[in-house]
C-alpha cells in the first residue's frame, strides 16, 4: 500500500486555499449601476426617485443615478409625478447600464353637472355696496369713518377735493346725487363745508350706491342714488361703545327694549375744537368758533313673523360764530345750517312673494345767518320742510 508524501498534501491544501480565496473576493467586488430614469418620450426625468432593494436615492438633474452594488439579484424601481411607477429584478454580474422608462399617468376626470333655478333678486346694474365692516377697513380722515368719502374710492367717483362738499359721480355734479338714509332724502350731506359727512360711523350698517340706470322708484335724479343705511340695536343686551378722535368724539348706546323684540340705538357726535381753542387761548379766541353735532336713533319693533314697525331720527347742525369788540361797537356774524329727519315704517310680508312697505317721513333743512353792528341786526333766514307719505309694494316671480 502506497501512502501519499506529507510535501503533495500540503500543497495540494495550499493550492484549494488560494483559489477559494480569490473566488470569494472576485465574487464580492462591487459593480458599477447606473440607471438612466426616462418618460416614454425619453426625456430625462429630473429628481425621479429610485429604489435598490430597501435603498431610497433620488436621482440628479439629468435623471441619472449611480451606485456600486455587490453581484446579487436586485428589485430595482423608479417613480415620479405625473408618472407610472415601473420596477423590475436585475442580476447583476458586471458592470450595467439600466433605463427605466415611466409611462405618462393619463387621469381623466369625470363630468362635472351644475343646475340651479333662475333666482334674480335684482336687475340692477352699476350698483355697489359696502358694509360697515368694510368701511372700517379703508383709510379714514382723523379717525372718523366717513362713506361719504370712502365712496370716492369707487370707479366712477371722485371727490371733490378738502373743503369741497359733495362727489361727482361719473361726471355729474353733486346736485345731481340723490342722498339717502333709511330712504329719507338728506338735503345737505356735509359738515365743515365738506371735510365730514353727516353720517356716524356709529349709527350705520352700510351704504350702496347706484351710478346708473336708477329705477323710477328714486325719482329723477341724473347722476347716482347714495343710500345709507342706519343698523338696528341690540335685541338681546346692553352695549355701549364710542371713540375719541382728533376733532370729535362720538357715543353709542344700543340694547333691548322687549327683549327679543324690540330695540333701540341712539348715536351722537360732537366737534370740540371750539372748546379746546378756548380753553389754551381764550384772550385770542374770544368768543369766535365753529363746532358740528349729530344725534342718530333707531328703534325697531317685531309685531310678529311677518310685520315689523321702525322709527329713524336724525338731527344735526353746523354752528359758526365770530364775533369783534373796538370802541366804535360790537361787530357780530352768526351762522347755523342742519338737517332734522324723522321717519317710521311698517314692514309687511305678505306671502312669500309680496311684501309691502308703508312709510311716513318729515325732513326739515334750515339755514340762518345773523350780521351785527352795534345795536344793528340783519337775519337771514331760509328753509325746506318736506312732509312724505309713501306705499311701495314689491312682487317676486320666484320664491
Amino acid at each position: 500500500m502506497r501512502v501519499p508524501s506529507t510535501g503533495n498534501f500540503l500543497r495540494n491544501c495550499f493550492i484549494w486555499l488560494f483559489l477559494s480565496t480569490a473566488l470569494t473576493t472576485a465574487s464580492a467586488q462591487p459593480f458599477r449601476v447606473q440607471v438612466n430614469v426616462t418618460d416614454d418620450g425619453l426625456n430625462f426625468l429630473a429628481n425621479a426617485n429610485i429604489n435598490f432593494n430597501q435603498l431610497k436615492v433620488t436621482a440628479d438633474s439629468t435623471g441619472q443615478q449611480v451606485q456600486f452594488l455587490p453581484a446579487g439579484n436586485y428589485k430595482i424601481g423608479a417613480s415620479a409625478i405625473g408618472h407610472i411607477t415601473v420596477s423590475g429584478t436585475y442580476t447583476i454580474s458586471s458592470d450595467t447600464n439600466i433605463y427605466l422608462i415611466l409611462p405618462v399617468r393619463q387621469s381623466m376626470l369625470g363630468s362635472v353637472i351644475v343646475t340651479a333655478n333662475r333666482r334674480l333678486q335684482s336687475a340692477r346694474m352699476s350698483s355697489q355696496s359696502l358694509s360697515i365692516g368694510e368701511l372700517r377697513t379703508l383709510p379714514v380722515i382723523l379717525g372718523e369713518i366717513d362713506p361719504m368719502k370712502t365712496i370716492s374710492l369707487l370707479p366712477g367717483i371722485k371727490s371733490g377735493g378738502e373743503g369741497s362738499a359733495g362727489v361727482y359721480v361719473r361726471g355729474g355734479g353733486p346736485d345731481q346725487n340723490l342722498v339717502l338714509l333709511d330712504g329719507i332724502p338728506v338735503y345737505n350731506p356735509n359738515h365743515l363745508l365738506g371735510f365730514f359727512s353727516v353720517f356716524n360711523g356709529e349709527a350705520i350698517k352700510g351704504i350702496e350706491v347706484i351710478k346708473g340706470g336708477i329705477p323710477a322708484e328714486y325719482g329723477g335724479r341724473l347722476s347716482s342714488v347714495i343710500a345709507v343705511d342706519s343698523r338696528d340695536g341690540n335685541k338681546d343686551s346692553f352695549k355701549l361703545t364710542g371713540g375719541i378722535g382728533l376733532i370729535a368724539s362720538r357715543l353709542a348706546a344700543e340694547g333691548p327694549i322687549v327683549k327679543g323684540k324690540s330695540s333701540f340705538m341712539i348715536s351722537a357726535r360732537r366737534t370740540y375744537i371750539d372748546q379746546v381753542g378756548k380753553l389754551v387761548a381764550k384772550e385770542k379766541i374770544g368768543d369766535n368758533g365753529y363746532y358740528f353735532y349729530d344725534l342718530n336713533g333707531k328703534i325697531s319693533y317685531d309685531l310678529n313673523k311677518k310685520n315689523s314697525l321702525s322709527l329713524t331720527f336724525y338731527s344735526g347742525q353746523d354752528e359758526f360764530g365770530y364775533a369783534d369788540y373796538d370802541k366804535e361797537g360790537t361787530r357780530r356774524f352768526e351762522a347755523g345750517w342742519g338737517n332734522r329727519i324723522a321717519g317710521i315704517s311698517w314692514h309687511q310680508q305678505i306671502n312669500s312673494r309680496l311684501k309691502q312697505q308703508l312709510t311716513l317721513v318729515y325732513n326739515d333743512f334750515s339755514l340762518n345767518s345773523q350780521i351785527g353792528f352795534s345795536t344793528n341786526n340783519f337775519l337771514f333766514s331760509s328753509g325746506l320742510k318736506d312732509y312724505q307719505g309713501k306705499n311701495d309694494w314689491t312682487y317676486s316671480a320666484y320664491s
